[in-house]
């Protein structure tokens, strides 16, 4: 069947799902529209539509078998799945977006790259996209969430094709993903933190400036702080272990003394950190519960601060960005703390440590020191 929308930017998205067809395309006119998904349906009707093959699965039933490997589903809670990892959890999420699209009933061999080009055209709304822009007003998602759904569903066809010995062709293919947005670069100015701090501390969440000041000072990303337990927090040692991160990976992060001061801040009234009672080491060290509510204190502090375009996320680049200008940690034990899972990650900030250097090297010119020896000679 088709459908016709209307956007925002007064076009028409039409949309044809019928007989393995997946396409959607945007006109100026509703008549445009509705000419294009009567001409895809009458080819439809007239036997052009792709068939299924024999012993061909539909996705639905190879995303299926595919999670039953990663995540198996509880044997107490049949129509639930477990996620033991991040990564698995995150599979579980893929999976269900697709086996929610029309793509779920059609099988492996029908689903076409043009057929996901057009699908990631409607879901980031590329027609609709201002010049230069990677989305459309009305994007469903962004484009780091579309990489992240197309990965798993080429996952699906690569493990499908080679457990079964069988040939398909896998239609997630070469310039099908959308580019990503630059790396964001918003640094704190000399005064903004100041500010910040003061904004924080008037605001009606008494955790916000601790968290706040935590993430400049961990280069933690907001939801491993949000996930940190008193349990997790080691003060002999000054570290605190992060049993779920980003990228499914436990980390161990070393603390500055100023955050092993400000943890021990953020106890419980009477509470030593020498001994942390039963009854409170599962709790989180920091209240809020959600990152949205985190997100919303955050944003409502730099208003009131006057700072603009800055997100909580971009803490976690400031503090990374100091751990290059104000320490000599090698860039192997800084991707320790920050978590980054390879030191090309960190290229982007080697031109900091570059700026140090060029100082330092003010004080230890060789050039000076031949000159010495030559007219010692």
């Amino acid at each position: 069947m088709s459908t016709i929308e209307k956007r925002r930017n007064g076009q028409y998205r039409a949309k044809v799902r019928r007989y393995g067809i997946n396409q959607t395309r945007t006109f100026k006119t509703r008549r445009a529209a509705e000419d294009w998904a009567n001409q895809i349906e009458g080819r439809a009707l007239n036997g052009e539509a792709p068939t299924r093959r024999l012993n061909t699965p539909t996705l639905e039933v190879a995303i299926e078998w595919f999670l039953d490997r990663v995540a198996p589903r509880n044997p107490d809670q049949p129509l639930k799945r477990r996620g033991p990892t991040q990564h698995a959890r995150n599979q579980i999420v893929h999976g269900n977006y697709w086996l929610g699209t029309i793509f779920a009933e059609q099988s492996l061999h029908s689903i076409s790259k043009a057929n996901l080009d057009e699908w990631r055209r409607a879901a980031l709304d590329e027609d609709s996209r201002d010049p230069g822009e990677i989305i459309g007003p009305d994007a469903e998602f962004g484009p780091q969430t579309a990489i992240h759904r197309l990965n798993f569903l080429s996952r699906v066809y690569n493990v499908w094709a080679d457990l079964n010995k069988v040939q398909i062709v896998n239609p997630v293919g070469p310039g099908l993903r959308p580019r990503m947005p630059k790396h964001r670069t918003r640094r704190l100015l000399p005064d903004e933190e100041q500010r910040l701090f003061v904004a924080c501390s008037a605001s009606g969440s008494v955790w916000l400036r601790p968290m706040v000041e935590f993430a400049l000072g961990t280069a933690m990303r907001q939801g491993e702080i949000l996930r940190l337990t008193w349990r997790h927090v080691n003060f002999d040692q000054a570290t605190a272990f992060l049993a779920q991160t980003k990228n499914g990976e436990e980390r161990t992060v070393p603390l500055f003394p100023s955050m092993v001061d400000l943890l021990s801040r953020q106890l419980p009234h009477g509470t030593k950190k020498a001994f942390i009672p039963a009854e409170l080491t599962d709790q989180a060290v920091f209240p809020p519960k959600t990152g949205r509510g985190v997100t919303h204190a955050f944003a409502k502090a730099c208003m009131a601060a006057k700072l603009t375009d800055l997100h909580f996320h971009d803490l976690r680049h400031e503090a990374t960005s100091r751990l290059f200008e104000h320490t000599d940690l090698r860039d192997l034990e800084i991707a320790m703390i920050t978590g980054h899972r390879s030191l090309e990650m960190l290229d982007r900030y080697k031109h900091l440590r570059a700026n140090r250097l060029s100082t330092r090297m003010k004080t230890m010119d060789t050039s000076r020191v031949d000159r010495k020896i030559t007219d010692a000679a």
